[in-house]
């Protein structure tokens, strides 16, 4: 039998129960980053949208803004926003919320990163959303950590 200290607690799991994962704390995304999305509208490939250069998060507690700075196809320069809520289920997490853009984008709407895995190099998950001019964007969105 494994050696059990006393007054800790022991746990008894019957067969054929589920599990979930859980997290204590959600992690912190803040920092700046190269990174940002690439997706694609509506599933058609000639229809991709491209989202990187600078991606800035900052975060307090699950409350997380994620600000990319980039140009666009015509080299005129673009900020998107993304304002969310971060939920965590063990070491994987989600962020929901709303987006809009300036400058050369003017796109608004709603978007989801599910997936979402972070380490001490950065963060990605699996990006979907919908604005004005695609009703189902989908694809990646995250960032390698700059050294800056």
């Amino acid at each position: 039998a494994p050696f059990v200290p006393a007054g800790a607690p022991i746990y008894v799991i019957p067969f054929g129960v589920d599990l979930s994962r859980f997290s204590l704390r959600a992690p912190n995304l803040a920092g700046h980053y190269l990174g940002g999305a690439t997706t694609l509208c509506n599933n058609n490939t000639n229809n991709a949208v491209l989202m990187f250069d600078s991606l800035t998060v900052s975060q307090s507690s699950n409350t997380v803004s994620m600000a990319v700075d980039f140009f666009n196809a015509q080299g005129t320069r673009a900020l998107c926003t993304f304002n969310g809520t971060l939920t965590t289920t063990g070491r994987t997490g989600s962020i929901s919320g709303t987006y809009s853009c300036s400058g050369g984008a003017n796109n608004t709407g709603s978007f989801s990163i599910i997936n979402l895995e972070s380490s001490i190099n950065g963060f990605n998950g699996n990006f979907g959303a919908s604005d004005q001019y695609c009703t189902s964007l989908s694809g990646r969105f995250g960032g390698v950590k700059d050294v800056l």
